[in-house]
C-alpha cells in the first residue's frame, strides 16, 4: 500500500478503494477543549503546584479536516470524495516524562488512555519546586526537560505475492466410423496467489514539552 507522508500524519491508501484512507499521527499531542485550546495548566498555590495535561494519539475533528484538504490538494482530488479514517492502532500505556539531573528521562506520572481514537490520556502531577522550574522552562521552549510518551501498537496489512504452478492433465477419446483417436493433454501454467495478513508493530513515540504550545 502506498503511504503519504504530511506535516502531522502518515496516510496510507486503500487498496481496494481509491477514496479511502486510513491515517496514523507521526507524534502525540495535546488534546484541545470545546474552545480548540491546548487542555494545558500549570497551577500554583502557595508551596504547591500541580501539572495538568490531557495527551491524545489521533487528529481532533478540524485536524482531520485540514489533513483532507492537504492531502486532496497532493493528489489533485476533490477533499469532498475522499474518506480518511484513523489507522488500526492500539494504545499500550501513555507516559509523562521528566529529565534528571544527568538529563536521563525519568516516569512523573504513567497512565492508560481512553481505549478510543484520539485516545486522551489524563494525567494530573503535583509537582515539588525543581520539577516545577523544569516544567516552566519546558513550557517556555527548553527541549529535553519534559515529554509526553505514547506506547502504540500498530496492526498494519501486508499483502504477499506467491507464484504456484498449476499443471492441468486431460485425455480425451472418440470415434469416427470405423476409426478412433485419443489425445493427451499436459499444460502447466503460473497463477499468482495474493494473500493479506496482519503485522503487528510496536513504537513509542515523544511530544516534547517546548512544542505542546500552551494558551497563554
Amino acid at each position: 500500500m502506498t503511504a503519504i507522508e504530511l506535516n502531522d500524519a502518515v496516510v496510507t491508501a486503500d487498496e481496494n478503494d481509491p477514496n479511502r484512507f486510513t491515517y496514523a499521527p507521526r507524534t502525540p499531542g495535546i488534546a484541545p477543549d470545546s474552545n480548540d485550546r491546548p487542555q494545558l495548566n500549570v497551577l500554583t498555590a502557595g508551596g504547591v503546584a500541580f501539572l495538568q495535561v490531557t495527551g491524545a494519539w489521533g487528529l481532533s475533528s478540524g485536524e482531520v479536516t485540514r489533513l483532507k484538504e492537504r492531502l486532496a490538494a497532493r493528489l489533485g482530488r476533490d477533499p469532498a470524495a475522499l474518506t480518511l479514517a484513523p489507522a488500526s492502532d492500539a494504545v499500550e500505556n501513555v507516559t509523562l516524562l521528566i529529565a534528571d539531573a544527568e538529563g536521563r528521562w525519568q516516569v512523573l506520572q504513567q497512565g492508560k488512555s481512553s481505549g478510543v481514537p484520539p485516545f486522551h490520556a489524563v494525567f494530573n502531577v503535583m509537582l515539588n519546586e525543581e520539577q516545577l522550574e523544569k516544567v516552566q522552562a519546558a513550557l517556555d521552549g527548553q527541549r529535553g526537560l519534559v515529554a509526553l510518551r505514547y506506547h502504540v501498537r500498530r496492526r498494519r496489512p501486508v499483502t504477499q505475492e506467491t507464484g504456484v504452478e498449476v499443471r492441468v492433465k486431460e485425455a480425451r477419446e472418440g470415434k469416427e466410423g470405423t476409426r478412433s483417436w485419443s489425445v493427451a493433454l499436459d499444460d502447466a501454467a503460473a497463477v499468482t496467489a495474493r494473500e493479506t495478513a496482519g503485522e503487528v508493530e510496536r513504537l513509542a513515540a515523544e511530544l516534547d514539552a517546548a512544542d505542546w504550545k500552551p494558551a497563554r
